[in-house]
């Protein structure tokens, strides 16, 4: 899931013209868990690694409240990373 995220942002962010450089790159995981013991960074991701992929659904959503979703999960993270930029 994350990785997808990665390449979306990488690729849309690319087509702007916008020069950041975003890692697109997949570490094995008994990798994250070994450098988890020496960088904060990776021992704050690193349970991520015995979690089974995530699913995530807004029927419930849709069925109970009637909310309609006009924009797609694309264009949401897209937006939300050129508010953070600009």
């Amino acid at each position: 899931m994350y990785h997808e995220l990665a390449e979306l942002l990488a690729q849309a962010l690319a087509e702007q013209g916008y020069e950041y450089s975003i890692r697109t790159m997949r570490l094995p995981n008994w990798m994250i868990k070994f450098g988890a013991f020496f960088s904060n960074e990776l021992g704050s991701v690193a349970f991520l690694c015995d979690e089974p992929p995530r699913t995530l659904l807004n029927q419930k959503s849709r069925q109970e409240l009637g909310i309609e979703y006009k924009r797609s999960v694309k264009e949401l993270v897209l937006a939300t990373a050129e508010s953070m930029i600009n």
